[in-house]
């Protein structure tokens, strides 16, 4: 039940991505209304095909970083091998983070839909979605901060660190504490891209605006996410 009248738009209008943290410590009871928020969190068959792992001990967060770090390695090293480039820094931002929530899914569960075998994939990602939005959404209301990083390459490094079981998917970790500073970001306006009843093509993204998007994708990323 709402008790009270709750802005959510403005909760939304004001999320920012944040790469810049101050180490204060969060109350335990932020920490429970974020993992409240997320277990209220839709998902398809009301499967809820997650659990979270809540890092908080200074030495695992410590093991965590380096793991992390050792990702972002490696996506460098790929990236200069391929002459690619990859449009974030490093983590060093991580250091500061009193609390990381670890989202962990169960693959299994995407054997089980109403749905058409072809969509279960989409719908397996789109449950996590659910979750790490209502999470977010919450984080923010609190005065908190986050920043989405996926996970690749270092999945197993992580299942071993924290006794996590083989046959789980660890699919993205989220830091959490309060920003030290936020970079405005930008949002296509709605008429640039709401269409009613047809689809307007004079709307559609020029070639040239996408290639400028691809060839500079370190610009886009910090006008959008922030530091």
């Amino acid at each position: 039940m709402i008790t009270a009248p709750v802005d959510l738009l403005e909760i939304m209008e004001g999320r920012r991505s944040c790469r810049a943290f101050k180490e204060d410590p969060i109350p335990e009871e932020h920490i429970q209304r974020i993992l409240e928020a997320g277990r209220c969190a839709p998902s398809g068959s009301n499967m809820q095909p997650w659990d979270i792992l809540v890092v908080r001990d200074p030495e695992k967060r410590a093991w965590l970083i380096e793991i992390l770090e050792s990702m972002i390695r490696i996506d460098w090293a790929n990236e200069t091998a391929t002459g690619g480039t990859f449009a974030f820094g490093g983590l060093g931002y991580t250091r500061n983070v009193p609390v990381f929530f670890v989202i962990i899914t169960y693959p299994r569960f995407s054997k089980i839909s109403g749905q058409n075998s072809t969509s279960i994939p989409i719908i397996q990602r789109q449950n996590v979605g659910h979750l790490v939005q209502n999470m977010w959404l919450m984080i923010h209301s609190l005065g908190l901060a986050s920043v989405i990083t996926m996970i690749r390459h270092v999945e197993n490094e992580i299942k071993e660190c924290f006794g996590i079981p083989g046959e789980l998917e660890v699919t993205q970790v989220l830091p959490v504490g309060y920003p030290r500073q936020f970079r405005a970001k930008s949002r296509r306006p709605l008429q640039s891209f709401v269409h009613y009843d047809r689809y307007h093509t004079s709307k559609l993204r020029s070639e040239e605006l996408i290639q400028e998007i691809i060839s500079n994708p370190k610009k886009l990323a910090l006008e959008i996410y922030g530091t």
